[in-house]
């Protein structure tokens, strides 16, 4: 196994697309914890599961489906006219997504 390194600027890249604002410091000191843990991750690829069968998940939970059974509801006129705020039969909300 051979030993996995990274870069200041990947770990500068990962933390803009985890949306993190590390200072110069934190990525130096992140930096080499990371490429400690991946290491250690790394060391799965040498556990030999060739007689391991692949499974989706390891509980025995299972989905429990029930009947959909439509009922009336309200209008869009109803629903609509208990919002504070609404424009061209839409309810108006606050912006849930920020893409800054």
């Amino acid at each position: 196994m051979s030993a996995i390194k990274i870069s200041r600027d990947e770990v500068k890249k990962v933390s803009i697309l985890a949306k993190l604002n590390l200072s110069k410091s934190e990525v130096d000191r992140f930096t080499p914890q990371l490429i400690e843990i991946l290491n250690y991750i790394s060391q799965l690829s040498q556990v030999d599961t060739s007689n391991v069968p692949p499974i989706s998940q390891i509980s025995d939970l299972k989905n429990i489906f029930r009947t959909d059974n439509p009922a009336p509801s309200l209008s869009q006129k109803s629903a609509l006219s208990q919002s504070d705020s609404t424009y061209k039969n839409f309810f108006i909300t606050a912006a849930v997504i920020d893409n800054g």
